[in-house]
């Protein structure tokens, strides 16, 4: 029965002590529930299900559908090109996607540091262990038990050796009296240690530790030790100076650097993209004057046609076919205003504003289509690309960071070799001040010092890195090639599309010239009877086409230009955008 109540008893302690780590555990178990699982983010079970789900509410009978309202009037918002860029800068969604790239790529680089942060470690411990013993052993820890002959440790260390001659022939004195038992040993103990360690770039490690014990058993008394140690382990091959030491944390600081340059590209590649399409609406736009003015042309000369078509000197196919031309001029307006519908569709999603869609805003654009020759110096611009593009920034960085990993795994091949030293104190007592009493006293310092050595038989794990190292760095190199090959015949052929362009431009100049003084004879010679109405058609669809020829080549100009400068990497500075660093590492 006594036995039974023991162990209920020790049962009842450990649920008791297990009671804080269980409820710790539960608590962690407690999640949250996952934001989105397989089931939520299948497709409806069937495309029925789906139009249920998306329908627009109806409200009345059930084959009453409530028609919409009417949409509000257009707001007509004047647009520059520079104000498109600074609001596209500020609201457009991959953009803001991109910029998490830099304070996460920052995060590495504190992370790499934290490797030569000191480290404080502590424990704290109380145990009780309880084990049978027999014979021998049994009959001597029963006269220990069973008499308090034998002096404490504690009492013998500040002795004389005579006394503790007598001390110990009285023990076993006694210890000759006693029956022959066979008890158990128990011994409790408790420990606190604490160690504060720090590694150094230098392939350093020093340490300070302290410890203090204290231990009981049933057959002695309690005893109290106190400890205090300092060390340091130094690499002598693998692992030596700061030149392995810091590959991590310049592989970060790269990889930081490597994210600016990324958030760069996208910031260039967005202003790019605003840049070039903020003149596709002002194409359209000047695009519906020129067919505005082909159908005002257009009628013009049916109500000519239409008059000489009642006093008989055109017959009336003749009338028709001008008629006909009306109507082709109307349906190229309507496609020139589409056109614009369009594109503000397009600028509206680039420009990402909270409070406008295509329906209720429309852009007046103010930066008009005009344009001056600039001089192109395509070797120039190929060395500006060479200091400027992001893509090549970060191939070098690529680069970098194949050569620190060539150097990590390089200095793997080494076998380790590490010196070592030690020194500290200890003290014994029947007190915690019995523990820290002779912590200062030189007598009992203890050392240690020596070398450890480890190398690996074939060691051909290190070896496969280093290689795999050396032909990721040859990779890289020739990437880099690669890249500045493309990058030089990109800003050459921009090059050569901006000097296409400008010659366009004098080309359509003078057609537009010609075609206005053809259409003016024309329309001069068929009020006298000398020409035909398909004539003066005819030189009208001309003008036209050269019209829409020339304002395209001045759009075209300025976006070749635009193309210019974004191979160049150059737009940026050139739009007055400023790329700052706040998210570069300190």
């Amino acid at each position: 029965e006594r036995s039974d109540m023991r162990k209920l008893n020790r049962m009842e302690l450990w649920l008791r002590a297990l009671a804080p780590a269980l409820a710790l555990l539960a608590a962690s178990c407690a999640t949250a529930p996952p934001r989105w699982t397989p089931e939520t983010v299948a497709p409806p079970a069937s495309l029925d299900a789906a139009m249920e789900k998306v329908a627009p509410p109806v409200e009345g009978r059930a084959d009453e559908v409530k028609l919409p309202l009417p949409a509000e009037e257009a707001k007509v918002l004047d647009l520059t090109r520079d104000g498109a860029i600074a609001t596209a800068l500020s609201n457009n969604l991959s953009l803001e996607v991109a910029e998490y790239g830099p304070p996460i790529a920052a995060t590495f680089v504190r992370e790499a540091r934290s490797a030569f942060d000191p480290m404080l470690t502590g424990t704290v411990s109380r145990g009780q262990d309880i084990s049978q013993v027999g014979g021998i052993t049994g009959i001597m820890l029963g006269g220990f038990g069973s008499t308090s002959a034998f002096p404490s440790l504690s009492s013998m260390a500040n002795a004389t050796p005579e006394q503790a001659l007598v001390g110990v022939l009285s023990g076993l004195t006694a210890l000759a009296a006693q029956p022959t038992i066979e008890p158990f040993l128990k011994t409790d103990t408790a420990n606190a240690t604490t160690t504060i360690a720090n590694f150094l770039p230098t392939g350093t490690q020093v340490f300070l530790t302290g410890d203090a014990n204290w231990s009981r058993t049933n057959y002695t008394d309690d005893e109290y030790k106190g400890t205090w140690s300092a060390g340091v382990t130094q690499a002598l091959l693998r692992g030596a100076g700061p030149g392995v030491n810091l590959v991590a944390l310049r592989q970060a600081k790269n990889q930081a650097a490597r994210s600016q340059h990324v958030l760069r590209g996208n910031v260039l590649d967005t202003v790019s993209q605003v840049d070039r399409q903020y003149w596709s609406p002002v194409l359209a736009q000047e695009l519906i004057k020129i067919r505005e003015f082909g159908v005002q042309i257009a009628e013009e000369q049916y109500k000519v046609s239409e008059d000489l078509a009642e006093v008989g000197r055109i017959a009336n196919g003749v009338l028709m076919s001008a008629k006909a031309e009306v109507a082709t001029r109307r349906a190229d307006l309507v496609d020139a205003q589409a056109m614009l519908r369009q594109q503000t569709l397009e600028m509206v999603r680039l420009l990402n504003p909270d409070v406008m869609t295509p329906d209720n805003v429309s852009f007046k654009t103010v930066d008009p289509p005009e344009v001056v020759e600039v001089e192109v110096h395509p070797d120039q611009s190929a060395q500006l690309a060479e200091l400027y593009r992001p893509e090549l920034a970060q191939a070098r960085l690529d680069l970098a960071n194949q050569d620190l990993e060539v150097v990590r795994t390089k200095n793997g091949l080494l076998p380790r070799l590490d010196a070592f030293a030690a020194y500290g104190r200890s003290s014994l007592g029947d007190s915690w001040s019995g523990a820290r009493e002779f912590l200062d006293e030189d007598e009992y310092d203890n050392y240690r010092f020596g070398v450890q050595f480890e190398v690996p038989i074939l060691n051909r794990g290190e070896r496969a890195r280093y290689t795999r190292a050396k032909l990721g760095r040859e990779q890289a190199e020739t990437a880099i090639e690669n890249l500045q090959q493309m990058l030089d015949t990109q800003v050459h052929q921009a090059a050569i599309e901006v000097e296409r362009q400008w010659q366009r431009i004098a080309a359509t100049k003078e057609a537009v010239a010609a075609s206005e003084e053809a259409m003016r004879v024309q329309q001069d010679r068929f009020s006298v009877g000398l020409s035909t109405n398909l004539d003066v058609l005819q030189v009208q669809r001309d003008l036209i086409f050269t019209q829409v020829n020339e304002v395209t080549a001045r759009v075209s100009y300025i976006q070749a230009l635009v193309g210019l400068y974004a191979a160049e990497g150059t737009l940026l500075e050139r739009r007055g955008v400023i790329f700052d660093d706040r998210y570069k590492d300190k």
